[in-house]
């Protein structure tokens, strides 16, 4: 995140200077004040920095991260050329403002963290600061896991109170090597953090929804809660997911989707 280059500097520059002054004189309180006012000032402002970061230098993706997104990723296969420009210069800056957390892995392949963000960017959630801004926490696992929200074993989660998402990071890769055998856990939480924070109205059934997952995987809701070890399966998120997957055969389904490709330019 952009922010910590200001801010890692002004806290060590707080801690030496006190560290300093206490050794050898007293600390100037106005001083110590003001340090401390300038940290919570750029922890307040982040976004305002991020923002001001990215408007300066924009991250680029290297030319081997950007054949393996076209390789792996499919929702983003029949993007038109200025699109997937779009889809890769918003996905490098959503790598450096995200925070990645890793529960039980050794290390963090940089592919892992492509694989939960592209979902977002796809949706295009940087045009909706409530979603931009909040959810900038991902967490992963390296197998299925408990949590104090959801006590049973799962793959994917999405913590709202503290806008973080949770996977599992072999369920996302295999979801990513082989999309047209495995439901993408990641896909299906951020259609499920865009239909809720963005309050969108989807009118879909269960019949509807068992025909959008025949269609894009082969597989029923009951094989699909199985895979991601749910309870239940959020119906409008199903049609947030086909109309990504596959836009063409979704919409001949159900014509009345086209809207929302419309409305949020998806």
């Amino acid at each position: 995140m952009p922010y910590r280059y200001f801010l890692i500097p002004t806290i060590f520059i707080t801690l030496l200077y006190f560290g300093i002054t206490y050794l050898y004189s007293e600390p100037n309180p106005i001083i110590i004040i003001i340090l401390i006012g300038l940290c919570a000032a750029i922890m307040s402002f982040q976004n305002l920095i991020n923002d001001w970061w990215f408007s300066k230098f924009n991250p680029k993706l290297e030319r081997q991260e950007i054949m393996w997104l076209e390789q792996f990723v499919p929702f983003i296969v029949d993007l038109p050329n200025d699109d997937k420009n779009e889809f890769f210069q918003e996905l490098a800056k959503m790598l450096e403002k995200h925070e990645f957390i890793k529960m039980g892995l050794e290390k963090l392949p940089e592919e892992l963290k492509w694989m939960a963000l592209s979902p977002a960017v796809r949706l295009k959630i940087y045009n909706h600061p409530k979603l931009y801004d909040e959810y900038i926490r991902t967490v992963f696992y390296p197998h299925p896991f408990i949590t104090p929200n959801q006590d049973w074993i799962h793959i994917s989660e999405t913590y709202e109170e503290d806008s973080v998402m949770i996977y599992s990071a072999e369920h996302l890769q295999a979801a990513y090597a082989n999309s047209k055998l495995y439901f993408n856990p990641a896909l299906y939480e951020w259609s499920k953090v865009f239909v809720n924070i963005l309050k969108i109205d989807i009118d879909i059934d269960i019949n509807q929804c068992e025909l959008l997952l025949n269609k894009l995987h082969e597989t029923t809701i009951e094989k699909t809660l199985h895979w991601l070890g749910a309870k239940s399966i959020h119906f409008p998120s199903i049609a947030i997911y086909a109309l990504l997957m596959d836009p063409v055969s979704t919409l001949k389904l159900f014509p009345e989707l086209a809207n929302l490709t419309k409305q949020y330019n998806l």
